[in-house]
């Protein structure tokens, strides 16, 4: 990753976004690529960073760390702007903290952690409410304690995060050696996702059917899930891509009606292309189907995301993120209630509330 360039797109982005966190504590995590510059973002706009990093598949924690100190020093943030920790934050720091991101190495936010945090603290998921797993933050407790959770707009001006789906797709397609011009995709996945993807589809001239949910998102070549074997019918298929991320139904293996071998039959050439969507992973290597990416992430969880086509839109959500948390914590600050805080954030359009509102959000009720 350029570095330089990156940090000179967050510096510009935290310029554009009048984004200020002077004298507010938040918590984030100390990762790699795009996702390490977080902190530094934190203090470049004036707050406090407190990170939380674990060795995972893509780096170590001592990886981490000893390249977010360099971005600090690179940048001039001296080391009492900035707390590193391994695995878990203590207790004693959630007790200073003003806004909690919702990042990876930080989740799972648990009760003991919600419980312990000042009452004016605010929780900022950096993704859309209906994104929202169960998993990652106990909202039970948040609203119990009365911590917001909010959301982010990902359809901001600013930001336009679901116009970097098409490009997602195409980075997939072309990575299975896929011309995508004259060939023929089936698409699988509605919502926001789905929709974004399809219409610059539809823009491009691209020749494709396309499954969701209901399948009543235009007149023709749309179906809806109950139909997905009608796939078997069509006569040439090049591509699948699977983008659905808010139906759980086993779109293709071998508890749908839909398995991977059928598919490998009919069309011996086809490629697989995986965004996010539940699928029966053994029974796709099974079938030898070329695949992309190589790890197939569970439903809820995104296989290939919009990192892997560059550091602007993770810096983008992250900086929109920051911002949300910035709108609601001030207002908590001066004593509005926690509806009233997140309708600040929401009225500023960078913040996201959950359909129904915090307060009556639960698990039924997302996705």
């Amino acid at each position: 990753m350029n570095y330089e360039r990156s940090i000179y797109l967050m510096k510009n982005l935290i310029d554009e976004f009048a984004l200020d966190l002077k004298g507010l504590n938040v918590i984030t995590e100390c990762a790699s690529e795009a996702y390490s510059l977080s902190p530094l973002g934190i203090c470049l706009a004036g707050g406090r960073a407190i990170c939380v990093g674990k060795d995972s598949s893509f780096a170590s924690f001592s990886q981490n760390k000893k390249n977010l100190n360099k971005l600090m020093k690179l940048n001039n943030i001296p080391k009492e702007r900035y707390k590193i920790f391994k695995d878990e934050i203590p207790i004693n720091y959630w007790k200073e903290v003003d806004i909690v991101c919702n990042s990876g190495f930080v989740r799972k936010i648990a009760k003991d952690k919600i419980e312990s945090l000042k009452s004016t603290a605010v929780i900022s998921l950096m993704w859309e409410t209906w994104e929202f797993r169960n998993e990652d933050i106990d909202l039970k407790s948040c609203q119990i304690n009365n911590i917001p959770v909010i959301g982010t707009n990902e359809s901001y001006k600013l930001i336009n995060m679901f116009d970097y789906n098409i490009f997602i797709v195409m980075k997939l397609l072309f990575n299975l050696d896929l011309e995508i011009n004259n060939s023929v995709i089936v698409l699988i996945g509605g919502h926001k996702t789905g929709e974004s993807i399809a219409k610059r589809l539809s823009d491009l001239g691209i020749n494709y059917y396309w499954f969701t949910t209901d399948g009543n998102e235009r007149q023709a070549n749309c179906y809806p899930f109950k139909s997905l074997r009608k796939i078997l019918d069509f006569r040439r298929i090049d591509a699948i891509i699977s983008v659905e991320h808010s139906n759980k139904i086993e779109l293709i293996g071998n508890k749908s009606q839909l398995n991977f071998a059928e598919l490998k039959f009919k069309f011996p050439q086809i490629v697989f292309g995986h965004i996010c969507g539940n699928i029966d992973i053994d029974d796709l290597n099974k079938s030898t189907i070329r695949y992309a990416p190589s790890k197939i992430e569970p439903f809820g969880y995104m296989s290939y995301q919009a990192y892997n086509l560059g550091p602007r839109p993770v810096i983008e959500l992250n900086i929109a993120g920051l911002l949300v948390g910035q709108i609601a914590v001030r207002a908590r600050l001066k004593g509005l209630s926690v509806k009233d805080s997140i309708l600040k954030a929401v009225n500023h359009g960078i913040g996201q509330d959950f359909e129904g509102g915090f307060e009556n959000a639960n698990r039924t009720n997302i996705c």
